[in-house]
């Protein structure tokens, strides 16, 4: 059935209007929190703040969606989203900036989940790789040409972009409501449990992999984004459009990663393997990143990393909907909160570790990196068992068969 990927499409243009917001601000955060007299571990938490939250109530956001909808969690969050960026907008001390960074992360918490939830009920199993790259590609294309956005209307005053992006949610909150129908089937959550001990029993399953690997990602590569403008601005003297320029090279490879690669890349390798060969990459990324004599060879080095984690993001959100006994909404909502605890956790280690260093968070991320293959190496078993074969290898390899596919949907 054809029509699920028109509603793909329209949760992709949704996050991409969400993402443009956070590419058009997220550039320009350093200067302002700077400009109110932010050290590099202030920075750090304005970063971390956002994921705790987030990391909080995923979960309980998941279990909502579950219960009452996708729809309207997406919405509720949207609104939230939208409220906090025009709080930043008219901050003008630095606990200003704490507190809307902090209602931002508890309501915008619900979008992520939710969309991912949305897409994983209306896509059939063997596609869903592909889906979640879609998805994936539109925080890409946000961060790509956000930047740019937000440096044509640097003349209208930094601010001024915060508020840009306020009402951009507000629009995806109005095209959630009125094009985007809710699923005909949900797959709800059975459990009868509180998202909290869903937690706790979901880290004990086998496929539990799955969501520590997202915490080990988002840890390690969080001390790119975090520290990247102090790195840029403290090494090579970077002004903010060559700041801008690197989170552009960031999202244009994730676009080019998870829009158009990441269907030829897992009918070539398998979801399983290629997210073994994207942990591989991104080590090999920031191994490189550390010690790179010049801005060129960084941007280089940042589009390696890029390209590590756009193809690594989409397979593990679909295995982890492949393999889970739980409802879509919670198993995204748990993932989210795994992936958010990463944003929480590395960005502190990022700013501390900034201070002794500007190379030891970059050379932090790359051991993290190689611990975490070997922790799949161990692990392989399980993801083997969660994948689905993607219908490009049905072609190459017939007769293909599923460790546990029976054809039919979750």
């Amino acid at each position: 059935m054809e029509s699920y990927r028109q509603k793909v499409m329209l949760l992709f243009g949704s996050l991409l209007l969400v993402m443009l917001g956070f590419g058009i601000v997220i550039p320009l955060l350093p200067f302002v929190a700077r400009d109110m007299g932010a050290s590099s571990l202030d920075m750090g938490l304005l970063v971390s703040i956002w994921a705790a939250a987030q990391f909080l109530v995923a979960p309980r956001w998941g279990s909502f969606s579950d219960q009452a909808g996708r729809r309207p969690a997406m919405i509720l969050g949207l609104l939230g989203y939208s409220l906090a960026f025009i709080l930043m907008a008219i901050a003008t001390q630095l606990w200003m900036l704490y507190a809307a960074r902090l209602v931002g992360g508890l309501m915008s918490a619900s979008t992520i989940p939710s969309a991912k939830a949305y897409a994983a009920d209306v896509t059939p199993r063997e596609e869903r790789g592909v889906s979640m790259g879609l998805l994936g590609a539109a925080f890409g294309l946000g961060f790509m040409l956000g930047p740019a956005i937000g440096g044509l209307m640097a003349p209208l005053g930094v601010r001024f972009t915060f508020f840009v992006a306020g009402a951009g949610g507000l629009i995806t909150a109005l095209i959630v409501y009125l094009l985007l129908p809710e699923p005909e089937v949900r797959t709800a959550s059975t459990t009868g449990v509180s998202a909290i001990v869903a937690v706790i029993q979901a880290v004990k399953k086998p496929y539990a992999v799955l969501y520590w690997t997202p915490f080990m990602m988002t840890f390690a590569s969080s001390s790119l984004f975090t520290m990247m403008g102090f790195f840029l601005m403290d090494k090579f003297a970077a002004t903010e459009s060559q700041v801008g320029a690197a989170f552009t090279v960031n999202g244009a490879m994730g676009v080019l990663t998870q829009g158009v690669l990441i269907s030829a890349a897992i009918g070539l390798f398998g979801e399983a393997r290629l997210l073994r060969i994207s942990l591989m990459v991104s080590a090999v990324g920031f191994a490189v990143f550390t010690f790179a004599p010049n801005m060129p060879l960084t941007f280089v080095c940042v589009a390696l990393i890029s390209l590590g984690m756009g193809l690594g993001r989409p397979v593990m959100t679909s295995l982890l909907s492949n393999a889970t006994d739980m409802g879509q909404g919670i198993t995204m909502g748990m993932q989210t909160s795994f992936d958010s605890l990463g944003r929480t956790i590395g960005p502190l280690w990022a700013g501390l570790l900034y201070n002794i260093s500007i190379e030891a968070p970059y050379l932090s991320s790359t051991l993290v990196f190689v611990l975490g293959l070997v922790y799949l190496e161990g692990r392989r078993r399980v993801l083997m068992q969660a994948e689905v074969v993607h219908p490009a290898r049905v072609t190459k390899h017939s007769p293909a068969t599923s460790h546990h596919d029976d054809g039919s949907e979750n």
